[in-house]
């Protein structure tokens, strides 16, 4: 495979700024041997009348060297959802920035990787326009399953988006995935070309011979069966016969048994992508990402933050203070007490997640407490870390405490949600540590003992999570079983 640099310069001027998004993206060669056998030139004089034709950021009308353009969704927000975008164009040419660069950095809002696919065009074959489309489409699945690891891609939930011929595309894709369109070649080529889902936008040519202008019945070459993949359709009912057609195709995914989600809008027409208008179409790629979410695309992996033997992804005092016993961080004595407050932090930075772990206290002497922090940050030239904590022991087991901050407790259980809860000194107990947005969710041993909305401007939703040892007390605490699962941005 071959990685060329990419150059974007593009002015978003209506659009919300991106905060989200990796750096830069990177075009990738699809068939850096050539073109599978098969492969229909175009004339040497049609190839000439195209290069003579001004080509943009708005429409692409050759390509002659198929290609996937990867924006990575950035660290903080990436949920391990890979999606591959084909823009539309009649497969005569490609709505390039419109349907294919700014709904890639829409997707990366959400942690979503998106790649977009510049397929062959124009049509190379009049009676089967799809035809070496498909084969690039089933070629980018495969590569982008390739590649799940350099890219952070769940294998598991890589789907396709598509509009107008794009829309089209993406069906078949999905419909024909258990044969590829092109003999294997390369290593890549041994990774399925099936979707996990398709969301077909304003789809086109869904009639018998692509007819979707007085056509209502579905073609032959839409076939459902139960095991095509799950489906988000978006359309509109003044878009010629689409919207008919659209709704063909749900009810037979409907009578295959096969999850879906229809949304046909009034007005809009066609052509439309994401771009803002005073139109409720123009809302439907929200649809899309509660669709994505509902369905649980959007769900990262659970990922254990401590091994049970390393302090790998971890930094603090692991000289004198730290130390990992029975699988467990561990700090403190009970013979001598611990001077002052101290922190094992991990080195990444979370946002959005769901936080679980185990932990035990114990203490003979002094003020016996410990904590959790998160969207935390260490204080320069000094011991201490400020941010939310999880507190535990000497009587705040519950509590939410802003640290070294406000200093000032923020969410506290009553003693009756306490009682029920809280185990005594000494055993293992279980926090869950809930923050999205601005809300933060605490459960103790299974019991809701903080629900916090944050309603204070300026504080962090981003930072690290570290335990603590509480100084002045001859105590120690454990923790282990730390595993997170990212959440994506709502």
């Amino acid at each position: 495979m071959k990685t060329l640099p990419f150059l974007l310069i593009v002015a978003f001027a209506s659009m919300t700024p991106w905060r989200l998004v990796a750096d830069e993206p990177s075009e990738s060669i699809l068939w850096p041997q050539g073109l599978p056998d098969g492969a229909k030139p175009l004339t040497q004089e049609k190839i000439a009348q195209l290069k003579a034709n001004a080509t943009d950021l708005e429409r692409i009308n050759l390509v002659e060297t198929p290609s996937l353009t990867v924006y990575r969704a950035s660290a903080e927000v990436a949920n391990g959802c890979g999606m591959i975008i084909c823009p539309g164009g009649g497969y005569n040419m490609l709505a390039w920035n419109k349907e294919g660069l700014e709904v890639a950095k829409w997707l990366n809002t959400q942690g979503v990787t998106a790649g977009v696919l510049k397929y062959r065009v124009p049509r190379r074959d009049p009676d089967e326009p799809h035809r070496e489309a498909l084969q690039d489409a089933q070629r980018a699945v495969r590569l982008m399953r390739a590649q799940a690891a350099e890219w952070g891609i769940d294998k598991g939930r890589v789907g396709v988006l598509g509009f107008s011929a794009g829309g089209h595309l993406t069906i078949m894709t999905g419909l024909q995935g258990d044969q590829a369109s092109y003999a294997s070649r390369d290593a890549i080529d041994e990774q399925s070309c099936k979707p996990n889902f398709l969301c077909p936008i304003y789809a086109a040519y869904l009639g018998e011979k692509y007819n979707d202008r007085m056509e209502v019945s579905l073609g032959s070459l839409v076939k459902v069966t139960p095991e095509t993949p799950p489906m988000f359709l978006a359309v509109t009912a003044d878009d010629s016969f689409r919207g008919v057609q659209a709704a063909s195709l749900f009810i037979a995914l409907k009578q295959a048994g096969v999850p879906a989600e229809l949304h046909i809008f009034a007005r809009g027409g066609h052509g439309y992508g994401i771009r803002a208008s005073e139109r409720p179409v123009s809302t439907w790629h929200l649809r899309l990402a509660d669709w994505l979410r509902d369905s649980g695309y959007l769900r990262a992996e659970s990922v254990r933050l401590f091994d049970g033997k390393s302090f790998n992804g971890w930094e603090g005092d692991t000289e004198t203070v730290w130390r990992i016993v029975d699988g467990a961080l561990t700090a403190g004595s009970l013979d001598k007490k611990q001077e002052k407050n101290n922190f094992l932090a991990t080195t990444k930075s979370f946002r959005n997640f769901d936080l679980t772990l185990k932990w035990k206290l114990e203490g003979t002497e002094g003020f016996v407490n410990g904590g959790v922090q998160f969207r935390s940050k260490r204080i320069p030239n000094h011991h201490e870390v400020s941010g939310y904590q999880a507190d535990l022991g000497a009587g705040f087991d519950g509590a939410l405490y802003d640290e070294s901050r406000r200093n000032k407790m923020l969410s506290q259980p009553s003693i009756e949600v306490l009682e029920k809860a809280r185990k005594p000194l000494g055993e293992w107990n279980e926090y869950r540590i809930r923050a999205e947005g601005p809300r933060i969710q605490l459960w103790l041993n299974g019991v809701l003992t903080v629900d916090f909305t944050e309603a204070e401007s300026g504080m962090d939703e981003s930072g690290m999570i570290a335990v603590q040892i509480h100084g002045n007390a001859s105590s120690i605490v454990r923790y282990k079983d730390i595993i997170i699962e990212e959440l994506s941005p709502k």
